[in-house]
């Protein structure tokens, strides 16, 4: 049996296989507790208070590169309560969010800067539009590669994640994708109509 780990009044710099890091103080245990920084591979980072090994209190998970953050209220690593700020201001309210809905479906930028003259539309909220290159939709995040149902960095090209069935549909069903594709979708589309309408007269006229 291990000997427990004295506590650490001062702070300690870990690194884990994961490639996950701590900085922050240890329990008798040599448990995360206290004021710490998680930080993870991809830049995200835990900013907060700890308890046990998990997060416990009041803290902000933050990604270094686009800003995004999410101010809560943990309890044993489990988010309670938390609100959203995204990297260009706007901010998400979980008892009022009515960005981009039935009732306004202005982007943020439209919101700050006004809507665009007659001709000028804005396809997202970045100005110009990133391109999407060929076989994939934009996420935000990165670019969707339906083949490996893989995100991947919009600059790098490097694998971020993994998605799950469930959010795989809800991308190929909503998300923007490369403009080629969607002009090859959409005439498609069209085709498949017109054949069905040319075959349901073509039934009818046959009186059958």
């Amino acid at each position: 049996m291990m000997a427990p780990v004295p506590f650490k009044n001062e702070n300690q710099n870990l690194k884990f296989c994961t490639g996950t890091s701590y900085t922050g103080k240890l329990d008798s245990e040599g448990q995360m507790t206290g004021l710490g920084t998680y930080s993870y591979p991809n830049g995200t980072e835990y900013r907060g208070h700890l308890k046990n090994g998990q997060f416990h209190g009041s803290g902000m998970i933050i990604d270094i590169k686009s800003k995004f953050k999410m101010c809560g209220y943990f309890i044993n690593g489990k988010c309670d309560k938390y609100d959203i700020f995204f990297g260009d201001g706007l901010e998400y309210n979980q008892e009022n969010w009515s960005y981009c809905t039935e009732s306004d479906r202005r982007f943020w930028i439209e919101i700050n800067q006004g809507i665009p003259a007659v001709g000028e539309t804005f396809l997202t909220n970045d100005k110009p539009s990133r391109i999407i290159p060929p076989g994939h939709y934009d996420t935000g995040e990165g670019f969707f590669d339906p083949k490996s149902d893989s995100i991947v960095d919009a600059l790098s090209g490097k694998r971020i994640r993994h998605v799950c069935l469930h959010e795989r549909k809800r991308i190929l069903e909503n998300y923007r994708m490369n403009q080629v594709d969607f002009e090859m979708k959409h005439n498609l589309m069209k085709e498949v109509k017109e054949v069905d309408i040319s075959t349901d007269s073509w039934v009818s006229s046959d009186g059958k």
